[in-house]
């Protein structure tokens, strides 16, 4: 990853400039819906994957815990990274107390 962020921040000023040109920025407009387009269909591969593990039965705690991480980060002012720790968390007390 560090080569592509790396070109990202050296590029960022040249692109501001270049975004004002109507070619270049109906290609940087179809760049960012591929880029979304992609970030979606992992969205939904991951989804599937983790609430219906290798076809088997629904994994209610999965589909449990995405409902209240999402009500949480919709209902409070809680952020991101609490709940993605809280969520760790929850699924590795579950995992070891059904390994337990």
């Amino acid at each position: 990853f560090l080569p592509s962020f790396l070109f990202i921040l050296m590029a960022a000023p040249f692109l501001d400039g270049l975004g004002r040109a109507r070619p270049i920025s109906a290609a940087l407009a179809a760049i960012t819906a591929s880029v979304v387009g992609v970030i979606l269909n992992m969205a939904v591969r991951f989804t599937t994957h983790s609430v219906w593990p290798d076809g088997a039965a629904t994994d209610w705690f999965v589909l449990l815990l995405a409902a209240g991480a999402w009500l949480v980060l919709a209902c409070s002012r809680v952020g991101l990274l609490p709940v993605i720790a809280g969520c760790g968390l929850a699924g590795f007390l579950h995992w070891w107390w059904l390994s337990a």
